[in-house]
């Protein structure tokens, strides 16, 4: 092992993984005729069949899907989804919880927190949607362990209208970054700000117990996490690669859009631990190669399967 990897978290499981993104879906689904969608289809099933990699999907798939304005459209995605058989990617601020947790596992004694290695990605949607559920966040009930089930309960608006109110919302509160970038506020008040997102990630209670963790515990944390700041987003890829997409969403000059947070969501463990990330979106092909880069990770972007 290279001594500079060491520690570094990694997979119980390297075979590797192909996230495919919502768009790219839409362009090859079996509700699209032609050639080369039918060609990427073929692929698809027999990078599934060979077993050396797995494809991946989010939850965010499902909300863009119970969305879709036509049936044959939402009907083609779920078919294209359940033939590939994906792993499921989980809540990303429960994984970036899970490496801090584990850096933290021998730094902060008593640790106040169960310690368990990270699990980016889950078997079925039901294991998916319990880490959206916790102490301080009630995920709704979710009955069923299919991909059609989810987007039927996401098909409801009263449960999704909260969710859609925050993504129309983002890019006002890009605009914000960007406008704080070029007053130099983001650089000077960088501790602050690092430390406000820290205090964010780490819940008031304990999400196994439901126990109360004091709040001069999560301090010390929080103090310890920012001493160490560039250790800690060695060791906790998903924590850097959040950061690494408000800093390119801070710097940038690309057109805000609503749809950005769905970007910006599943990104975070696809930069962190996929193997190729396929889009159809050439902006975020371009967020995604910047960040995935900036972080050190294995990932690439591609177009399409073909340019496996």
């Amino acid at each position: 092992m290279d001594p500079k990897n060491a520690g570094r978290i990694t997979l119980e499981c390297r075979m590797g993984v192909i996230y495919l993104d919502q768009n790219y879906i839409s362009n090859v689904a079996p509700h699209r005729d032609g050639d080369q969608a039918a060609a990427e289809r073929e692929l698809a099933r027999t990078i599934a069949e060979q077993g050396e990699h797995r494809f991946a999907a989010s939850a965010w798939h499902a909300y863009e899907t119970a969305k879709a304005d036509w049936d044959t459209t939402r009907e083609g995605i779920i078919a294209y989804l359940d033939s590939v058989h994906p792993l499921w990617c989980a809540n990303p601020h429960w994984v970036e919880l899970h490496e801090l947790i584990g850096y933290l596992d021998g730094k902060i004694d008593p640790l106040p927190y169960r310690v368990d290695a990270p699990r980016p990605f889950l078997d079925t949607p039901g294991q998916m949607w319990a880490t959206f559920n916790g102490p301080e966040r009630d995920a709704s009930v979710f009955v069923g362990e299919t991909f059609r089930d989810v987007v039927e309960m996401l098909r409801q608006k009263p449960l999704v209208a909260p969710l859609d109110y925050a993504l129309a919302s983002g890019p006002e509160a890009a605009q914000v970054a960007r406008d704080a970038h070029k007053a130099g506020d983001i650089e000077r008040d960088a501790p602050l700000l690092d430390g406000a997102w820290l205090h964010g990630l780490l819940p008031e209670r304990n999400p196994e117990t439901g126990i109360w963790v004091d709040k001069r515990q999560r301090d010390a944390i929080v103090t310890t996490l920012l001493a160490n700041l560039g250790d800690v987003y060695w060791h906790c890829p998903a924590l850097h690669a959040e950061d690494q997409i408000f800093r390119w969403r801070a710097t940038g000059n690309s057109t805000l859009r609503p749809s950005d947070g769905v970007d910006i969501q599943f990104l975070v463990i696809v930069a962190a631990y996929c193997d190729v990330l396929v889009s159809s979106d050439k902006t975020l092909r371009r967020m995604a190669s910047d960040v995935i880069k900036a972080i050190g990770s294995r990932c690439r972007v591609i177009e399409c399967l073909n340019e496996l």
